[in-house]
């Protein structure tokens, strides 16, 4: 599917006149804000290439509306760059912590400008069988030197555009037995997007109570991925440190293969489309909720909370989170196959300080089901990927 995707691309750039394309800029490209939205796994027949195209995509989403939720501003730190955070958490490989992405939008485009690391701590105990040992993160705040280009204004016809970013995240790491006493270590990311605008045209989404309105969009083509390299007081980890907790310097983490269905007034896309890594195949539609006008699914409960599912695709385990839940809440969690089979007894759930940890090494190569309740209640499912 990449060698049709740049065939598609090819064609698409060498076409005919444009009839009524729209221009993304800073006129029409709002701040991002917080917006609802829902998914299925029902990915039926979607394009993505060609011009002046009229897109009618029949799958109904189905998932319960969730949020995705972005927070003002506040820090002076961030204030004269950004506009906008979002909470999130970094996996790689199995090593996790918290940061927040803070964005600016402006006259230059919809860029990730800055990165918060709040203060945290992990036990390393399931790693070395002493749960005093430990890694630990310092409060760290920088503007990035080179933001990740999420859109680089104008976006338009011929389109195309690649960033790399920088990312650091500094760490000590306490486990006496390995020598490490308080050994100061670096995460660094460079992150890698590469962008193309693919096809433009206008579209509606099919809803349960039918069509949402048509809307101009364009379509772009986003390849993302970060390589990894690791510092241990201030030279290259030893491969020996960097296998105990299963990374290797230079490694390709985090790849996220994208298609958004932009459209103007709205930071939000209309439609996110997940690609897998070697882009032959959908994982996972999102829509933007409100502007479907679908019921939320979830009632009097009007579902005010965000949720994390990482790695996706996983090879042997997952991290899932609600966060913004009530305390009182009392969940529960099921997974299904695509035949509508409960699998549950066959993966290993269990707290940890990211979430529910999930193992996934019982499961075969394919896609799931993870539903949540609450009180016996549906609030929330997840899809996910298992590909080794």
């Amino acid at each position: 599917m990449r060698h049709r995707i740049l065939l598609y691309l090819f064609i698409f750039l060498t076409a005919s006149p444009l009839i009524g394309q729209i221009t993304l800029d800073a006129g029409n490209f709002p701040k991002i804000q917080t917006y609802r939205v829902t998914s299925t796994t029902e990915l039926g027949s979607l394009p993505f290439s060609g011009e002046n195209m009229e897109i009618f995509l029949d799958t109904t989403p189905t998932s319960p509306a969730g949020v995705i939720e972005y927070f003002d501003v506040t820090d002076n730190f961030f204030k004269n760059d950004c506009d906008a955070y979002f909470k999130a958490t970094m996996s790689i490989n199995g090593l996790g912590y918290m940061l927040n992405y803070y964005y600016s939008t402006n006259e230059n485009g919809f860029h990730e400008n800055g990165i918060h690391i709040p203060k945290q701590a992990y036990s390393q105990g399931g790693l070395t069988g002493n749960p005093k040992d430990s890694i630990i993160f310092e409060e760290q705040k920088y503007i990035l030197s080179k933001p990740r280009v999420i859109l680089d204004f104008p976006v338009t016809k011929g389109y195309s555009h690649k960033s790399v970013s920088r990312r650091v995240a500094k760490f000590k790491i306490n486990i006496p037995a390995f020598g490490l006493n308080y050994a100061p270590v670096q995460h660094v990311a460079n992150v890698v997007r590469d962008d193309t605008l693919t096809a433009w045209g206008k579209m509606k989404v099919y809803t349960p109570n039918g069509p949402s309105p048509s809307y101009d969009v364009l379509v772009l083509l986003s390849l993302q991925h970060q390589i990894d390299s690791f510092y241990l007081n201030g030279l290259p980890a030893p491969a020996n440190l960097l296998t105990a907790f299963g990374q290797q310097q230079g490694q390709r983490t985090n790849v996220r293969n994208r298609l958004y269905y932009y459209r103007s007034n709205r930071a939000a896309p209309l439609l996110l489309v997940n690609l897998n890594e070697q882009v032959t195949a959908f994982t996972g539609l999102f829509f933007d909720a409100d502007s479907l006008s679908l019921p939320s699914h979830t009632g009097e409960l009007d579902a005010k909370f965000i949720t994390t599912l990482f790695p996706n695709p996983t090879a042997d385990y997952f991290i899932y989170n609600i966060h913004g839940m009530d305390q009182s809440a009392m969940l529960r969690y099921q997974i299904f196959d695509l035949s509508g089979k409960e699998v549950s007894s066959l993966c290993q759930m269990e707290e940890s300080e990211l979430g529910i940890r999930v193992g996934t090494s019982g499961l075969a190569n394919g896609v799931y089901h993870l539903v949540v309740y609450d009180h016996e209640l549906k609030i929330a499912q997840e899809s996910f990927v298992v590909q080794r």
